[in-house]
């Protein structure tokens, strides 16, 4: 028997084996089935528990999510988290208080099914809708967990108990737990009231209007340190929830939550303002229509905000450990649902890079358009179908954000020009590139710039307009003074780059003279300064320097050209321009294709 002989004869002895343990394990199966009181029950109970207890929440904030929606659509003025210590100081249970309508006895009980939602058939209201979110997040964040409500502050509270360590009986049989009469924990107590030293209740009108508590016991993958599980809370419910807490109060352990826009452009929340400054520049938003599944259209709203380069620099230190922390974790699309957020949504028709930190965007949809977004039954992802992205690209959203990536670029790449100058021979700092190219004129080329009719008036109009702009703009000057200043700038610094907003169809550079001083012009909206240019880091300022000593040269040749030369090099920079935008789209495409 040769080698290849015998591997498949354990190779098929193997399969047997396993084909033998596969019917033993179903035959088992259908036995424990069929002694259980579920025999003819589509879904299998003992199963479904241990599926909702690994539904995916990224964090035991985001789980509390689906107990604060419930208090929320149940009317509460007031929403409290309360942590119980053990005695290492470490969070044992977790408490959400709430003063909504609560729960009469006997809903308590259904409350804690899979489904068992007072709202009924899965329709949309303010937040929930398939009644999966008391039990699945309970269950997810701890093995056991309570529930006490009551209606009115003149009736007895009622409690049950889901235990996944008694739920189950001999034949796999999932007990449903009974309500029955209860006080609240001391525990409880002692937070509600606070420290005898307090006036007033630590939630607003004590024991008296409190309706409903949830109680996570016998946590396993909460964060049990009380400082970083506080503020791990705090941003989450300030950020979920920033749009609804003019119509609740949120208090993590006693401290009060402040609400958190991403944008940073809402008068009144959290880091709207730092050392006096505004964070961010509120950016038109666009609105459009989106048809449910019957054909209603309902309005979709994007916001967009700008943050300029300054507020991760020096000017405002205090951003780096407040607003920039929480841009990095928000880079995308932060998606709400009624105002609830969902999910940061990075959407493929962007690139989502370090860039893109300077450009806030929100979305917005009502909950009729669940099926359209996609929204999962945990509400903790939605998706951007086909449709919906071409309804975006159409209302402008992609041309929004890049324009302003663009803006930021160009701010940025301001500020690193800034960073790399050099002195003249007149000891002014310009571009290495602008005392470059005036050394080349002297020394290397041996020549100095030809004068010509053509040149000369062209030259002197450009000048005429820069002093009509300049008295535009400082007024109380007289021309004379405006056009000394000018001409004295132009002979200490008779080479300067300069960028200009123009858009791709626009030639990526062009020259102009301005009097006597030769100015080289970058078109900020061309992938030449997009996808080149402007990606350069400081730290390759020679390269970038070397880029515009390039356009320098043929900048030269075509300011000293005349008649049909002149007129020649305009058209072929046109040309270059566009074969150079569309060489570059080409480009970019075959580094996202072999993900180079």
């Amino acid at each position: 028997m040769t080698t290849l002989d015998r591997a498949k004869e354990a190779l098929k002895n193997q399969r047997e084996t396993v084909k033998e343990k596969q019917i033993e394990a179903q035959l088992s199966a259908i036995e424990i089935s069929a002694n259980s009181a579920i025999s003819n029950s589509l879904v299998d109970p003992a199963m479904m528990v241990q599926t909702m207890r690994n539904v995916r929440y990224s964090s035991e904030a985001n789980a509390a999510g689906d107990i604060m929606d419930n208090a929320v659509e149940a009317g509460a003025r007031n929403v409290h988290v309360a942590f119980r210590l053990n005695k290492k100081n470490q969070i044992s249970e977790i408490a959400f208080i709430d003063d909504g309508s609560g729960m009469i006895k006997e809903f308590l009980t259904y409350a804690t099914k899979f489904g068992g939602s007072s709202n009924q058939k899965g329709s949309r209201n303010t937040f929930g809708r398939f009644g999966f979110g008391l039990p699945s997040a309970s269950i997810n964040q701890g093995t056991a967990y309570t529930v006490i409500s009551r209606t009115d502050e003149q009736k007895d509270f009622w409690s049950v108990t889901v235990d996944l360590d008694t739920l189950f009986d001999e034949n796999n049989n999932v007990i449903l737990p009974t309500s029955e009469q209860s006080d609240l924990p001391d525990w409880i107590v002692d937070y509600i009231q606070g420290p005898k030293s307090r006036k007033d209740p630590v939630f607003p009108g004590g024991v008296e209007a409190v309706r409903t508590i949830v109680i996570w016991k016998n946590l396993d993958k909460a964060m049990k340190t009380v400082g970083p599980s506080s503020k791990r809370y705090k941003e989450y419910i300030g950020i979920t929830y920033a749009s609804w807490m003019q119509i609740a109060t949120f208090v993590v352990n006693g401290d009060k939550v402040e609400p958190i826009d991403p944008l940073f452009t809402t008068p009144g929340h959290l880091h709207y303002e730092v050392d006096g400054q505004r964070v961010a520049q509120a950016q038109d938003s666009i609105t459009f229509p989106v048809k449910d599944e019957y054909g209603t259209p309902h309005d979709v709203v994007v916001r967009f905000s700008y943050f300029p380069m300054k507020i991760w620099n020096t000017e405002t230190p205090n951003t780096k450990g407040t607003v920039f922390p929480i841009r990095k974790n928000h880079n995308g699309i932060f998606v709400t649902r009624n105002g609830r957020f969902i999910e940061l949504v990075k959407w493929r028709e962007i690139s989502w890079g370090n860039n893109a930190r300077n450009v806030g965007v929100a979305l917005d949809f009502p909950p009729a358009l669940d099926e359209k977004f996609g929204v999962t039954p945990d509400k903790q992802s939605i998706s951007f179908s086909e449709s919906i992205s071409d309804l975006m690209k159409t209302a402008g959203v992609v041309r929004a954000v890049n324009s302003l990536i663009s803006q930021r670029n160009v701010e940025a790449d301001k500020i690193k020009s800034n960073k790399v100058l050099v002195p003249n021979q007149n000891g002014d700092l310009v571009r290495p590139s602008e005392l470059t190219i005036e050394k080349a004129m002297k020394e290397l080329l041996q020549t100095g710039q030809k004068t010509s009719a053509e040149k000369s008036k062209e030259a002197d109009d450009n000048l005429q307009k820069e002093i009509a702009a300049a008295l535009a703009s400082t007024p109380g000057l007289s021309e004379e003074q405006v056009q000394e200043a000018i001409e004295k700038v132009a002979i200490s610094r008779p080479y300067k780059v300069v960028t200009f907003d123009g858009t791709s169809d626009d030639p990526f550079y062009r020259p102009r003279m301005i009097g006597v001083q030769a100015v080289l012009e970058l078109n900020t909206g061309h992938p030449f300064y997009k996808d080149l240019y402007g990606q350069l880091a400081a730290e390759q300022s020679q390269v970038r320097s070397a880029l515009e000593l390039f356009l320098w040269i043929l900048s030269l040749e075509e300011i000293d050209a005349t008649g049909d030369s002149r007129v020649f090099y305009r058209q072929e920079r046109a040309k270059w321009s566009s074969k150079l935008a569309n060489a570059l789209m080409l480009h970019e495409r075959v580094f996202e294709d072999f993900k180079v």
